[in-house]
């Protein structure tokens, strides 16, 4: 009767597996009904991958109006299964209410949970939060070791913000050196938010020689990369001529690509240059 029990349980086993690859497979041909069912089912059985890609489609309405409060009824049961992004995400949720009760106190425990399961999202959100103080007391000293655990754990943005510490002196010894040496590491790895420091760098000639050229190179990537203060920066190095051929044209384009990013800076500068161009 035992052995009868266990292969019971070992095809039970594999039969909710299936749910979870069959899933897999709906979603990448885009018949996300049948992803979210079987997602769903995969999800009842307790398969942690399962509540979380369910919640995804939910969350960004894959073939569906989006539902923020369903998303979070699914990320909610992953996050507890021990699926660390999802409780990372459900943090972010709750900062905002979105799809849940606006609960700061919720967001500090999600990050603190998805963080200590290594989670480089839980950590740099984290260390973000302290470093912002929005949503706890401002404690640079305290998003430090966070964002250094980020880094590790393979997030770029963190050594972006990191290099920020450095750059400004905040929490830690003022070393620009260093703070180049981490927007490097970070615009390397894809952060469009350290190409944008670096670039910014470059452009003042702060730790590094200076070099226009170099820095509206480095804000175009941060641009590409929907980075705001990148295409700010390059809008406004158009429009001046420096480390680029002057062009009004392209200087409203980057500031105006700032302000649909809701960067407050590029819609006040946009509406000042299109006015003196009389446009």
């Amino acid at each position: 009767m035992l052995k009868k029990i266990i292969m019971l349980c070992v095809v039970a086993s594999i039969a909710f597996a299936g749910d979870f690859e069959n899933g897999v497979k709906a979603f990448d041909k885009k018949q996300y009904q049948s992803a979210l069912q079987n997602f769903s089912k995969a999800c009842e059985h307790g398969k942690a991958d399962g509540c979380g890609n369910a919640g995804l489609i939910y969350k960004q309405g894959y073939g569906m109006m989006q539902d923020s409060s369903k998303a979070a009824v699914f990320y909610t049961k992953a996050c507890e299964l021990g699926y660390s992004e999802r409780c990372s995400s459900l943090g972010i949720m709750y900062i905002s209410g979105d799809g849940v009760t606006k609960n700061h106190d919720e967001a500090i425990r999600l990050f603190t949970k998805a963080c200590d399961a290594n989670n480089a999202n839980g950590c740099f959100n984290l260390g973000f939060g302290y470093i912002k103080g929005d949503i706890v007391e401002q404690d640079s000293a305290k998003a430090k070791p966070l964002f250094e655990k980020a880094c590790i754990l393979g997030h770029f943005d963190a050594y972006s913000k990191l290099g920020s510490m450095y750059n400004d002196g905040d929490g830690v010894e003022q070393n620009q050196f260093k703070a180049i040496e981490l927007f490097t590491k970070a615009c390397n790895g894809g952060s469009a938010m350290g190409c944008s420091n670096l670039g910014l760098m470059y452009l003042n000639g702060s730790g590094i020689k200076q070099n226009s050229s170099k820095a509206a190179e480095l804000c175009a990537k941060a641009c590409n990369g929907g980075n705001d203060v990148g295409c700010f920066n390059l809008g406004v190095m158009y429009y001046n001529g420096e480390g680029v051929k002057q062009s009004d044209k392209l200087a409203l384009k980057y500031l105006g690509m700032a302000c649909d990013m809701k960067y407050e800076d590029g819609c006040k500068n946009y509406a000042t240059v299109k006015k003196e161009l009389g446009k």
